[in-house]
């Protein structure tokens, strides 16, 4: 029974099921982990005169000044603050911003081009993005296979592989994962952050349950 739970938690999780994001090394040091499936089941905005510099000190954008990205797992920020923005380059080669999705349900994805569940989560994110109306899913992959960051080719690989038309798929890098309010708390890969219609930073989920983020994704569109 116990190694039974054990294996359940990790299902659950995803590529990295320990506090903290672990890098592609720590994972395949890890044995069994990178062989993790998790459940699954069977032109994005942006500004074509924008700088396509992805640098750090071009990453963060202009954001509320009260923003946050503090946020921990099944707990509900107390009092509710709005994320912080960032800038970074999509499948299309655009520079997109966070707050061009302001509005909307989000569902923010940010997952690795190594990691297994990631791969079948990907899978199903044009077709759970098209899914709702007023709802979107960003994706923000921060390693490529070899744990560096994406570049564009990779990026639209990524994009095509999976069918990813309409949903932004974004090149991230490790440099926005933290536990200060500018970065993003990432538990596992993939970590999901959800974001309601007034845009406030609600639900941080570690690893991949489709109906579990299914009832996160149409519970915040019914308010």
């Amino acid at each position: 029974m116990r190694i039974l739970n054990i294996i359940i938690i990790l299902f659950t999780l995803g590529c990295s099921p320990s506090p903290g994001y672990h890098s592609v090394d720590d994972v395949k040091d890890s044995e069994g982990l990178s062989n993790s499936e998790g459940i699954v089941s069977d032109d994005p905005p942006g500004a074509d005169d924008w700088s396509t510099d992805t640098s750090d000190e071009n990453t963060m954008k202009e954001s509320y000044e009260d923003c946050s990205n503090e946020i921990e797992v099944w707990v509900e920020p107390d009092p509710l603050r709005k994320p912080c923005n960032f800038q970074l380059l999509d499948q299309d080669g655009n520079l997109v911003e966070l707050y061009d999705f302001e509005g909307d349900v989000i569902m923010l994805d940010f997952s690795t081009m190594w990691c297994i569940v990631c791969k079948r989560v990907a899978e199903h994110v044009q077709e759970l993005n098209d899914a709702y109306e007023g709802f979107s899913i960003i994706t923000v992959l921060t390693q490529n296979s070899s744990g560096n960051q994406p570049t564009l080719d990779e990026i639209q690989t990524w994009a095509d592989e999976y069918g990813i038309t309409t949903s932004p798929v974004l090149s991230g890098s490790d440099m926005m994962i933290g536990t200060d309010a500018q970065s993003w708390n990432v538990v596992a890969v993939p970590t999901f952050f959800f974001i309601d219609k007034d845009f406030y930073l609600r639900i941080l989920m570690g690893g991949w349950n489709e109906e579990t983020a299914t009832n996160h994704i149409e519970n915040l569109l019914a308010e």
